[in-house]
């Protein structure tokens, strides 16, 4: 009988996969981080399977953990012991290690582990409908707020937040346009459809924006500019009825989806990024030395923010997050792991939906931040659709 050779890569997404679902059926009733506690097992090991191999990636890689872990233990000493400051690192280090982990290993991941989780996830979120919902936010849809801003309907099933059942789903969506393109076949389109539907089921505005500035930017280019005039007439066709939009949508999950139409025209300072941003930068002009080089810790940021009326909350931005956190050097690691990315595969980006994905994905760590919400996973479905591309590559040189 043959034996069945599992790869790291596969191993690593299986075994995550299992400990997500563990995590988030035990944590609907009690929470307990288990996702964390496996994680601060599972990075030694990956560590110790990868082949560092002697380039900038490693070089980039190792200075950026030495970094991460210098700035935590030192802030410890200048403040305190914070457990949110610490699953935020293991989040980070995750991050860092499945991009060098991926980079080395595209050809070994496998497909149908991805058609596994898109079941789980479709499982896991789908059970809302029987009730099974584990959102701290609910339904304010139907409040009596004049504050459109708080009008808002999330709905997650099994997830313990909502933004990563609608990442999950905005990279399902990809794959299998990706797929569809490649392949022309119903399936594929349905599964797409279906994907991308979820995405705007759940209620989180970021993964839709960010993925229509996404397909912006990776398209500038002469040849898709009716697309992009498309995109910016439908903008102009939905600010010219915003009115009609919001009380056709009222009361839907849709509603949230225009009415930040409404609040960048006439409450601009209102949106909760604004809010948010301003206190980071408020922060930020009181940094000294050490608070740029170190930065000050995630639990700090949240006990600011909460200090400030904005409620416990970090910046919900990578960037700004890691600027604040870490310091500034830890800052301009973390943009170069994107450059990376990008020259690691940039033959890759001459494909229409890879390089939306990629800006997309940029843009989510900007608007609301991508290290926290599982990145392993996403960046799975990424790394199969960059082996997929490269496969055919071959193929045709061949």
């Amino acid at each position: 009988m043959e034996k069945i050779k599992i790869k790291f890569t596969s191993l690593f997404f299986i075994s995550y996969l299992i400990i997500f679902v563990l995590d988030s059926v035990i944590n609907y009733y009690t929470k307990i981080p288990v996702f964390v506690s496996f994680s601060m097992l599972f990075i030694p090991l990956s560590l110790l399977v990868i082949k560092l191999k002697p380039n900038n990636e490693t070089n980039l890689y190792v200075l950026f953990v030495v970094l991460l872990l210098i700035s935590t233990v030192v802030n410890i000493f200048r403040f305190s012991f914070s457990l949110k400051n610490i699953s935020d690192l293991i989040f980070i280090l995750i991050f860092a290690t499945t991009i060098v982990l991926y980079n080395n290993n595209k050809i070994h991941i496998k497909s149908k582990y991805i058609n596994w989780f898109s079941v789980v996830c479709l499982i896991m979120f789908y059970i809302t409908f029987l009730g099974v919902d584990n959102t701290r936010w609910g339904n304010t849809l139907n409040s009596d707020s004049n504050d459109i801003e708080y009008l808002r309907a999330y709905k997650q099933g099994l997830f313990r937040i909502a933004h990563i059942a609608a990442y999950f789903f905005t990279f399902f969506g990809f794959y299998y346009l990706f797929l569809y393109a490649k392949y022309t076949k119903v399936k594929h389109l349905i599964l797409l459809s279906v994907m991308f539907s979820s995405v705007a089921l759940v209620g989180s505005r970021a993964p839709i924006f960010a993925v229509l500035l996404g397909f912006g930017l990776a398209n500038l280019r002469l040849k898709y500019i009716k697309y992009i005039i498309l995109l910016i007439v439908a903008i102009i066709l939905v600010v010219l009825n915003i009115d009609v939009i919001l009380e056709s949508t009222r009361g839907t999950v849709f509603f949230q989806y225009f009415s930040i139409f409404e609040t960048v025209m006439s409450n601009f300072g209102r949106l909760s990024r604004v809010l948010i941003w301003t206190s980071f930068f408020e922060e930020l002009a009181k940094f000294d030395f050490f608070d740029y080089l170190f930065g000050r810790g995630t639990n700090n940021a949240m006990l600011i923010n909460e200090a400030k009326g904005l409620g416990k909350i970090w910046f919900h931005n990578d960037f700004l997050n890691i600027f604040y956190s870490f310091g500034m050097i830890s800052f301009v690691l973390y943009i170069f792991f994107y450059v990376n990315i990008y020259r690691v595969n940039k033959l890759c980006m001459n494909n229409t939906i890879i390089r939306t994905l990629f800006f997309t994905t940029i843009l989510l760590a900007f608007f609301n931040g991508f290290y926290l919400y599982y990145t392993m996973f996403p960046l799975y479905i990424f790394y199969r659709i960059l082996s997929v591309e490269e496969e055919n590559k071959v193929t045709l040189k061949k």
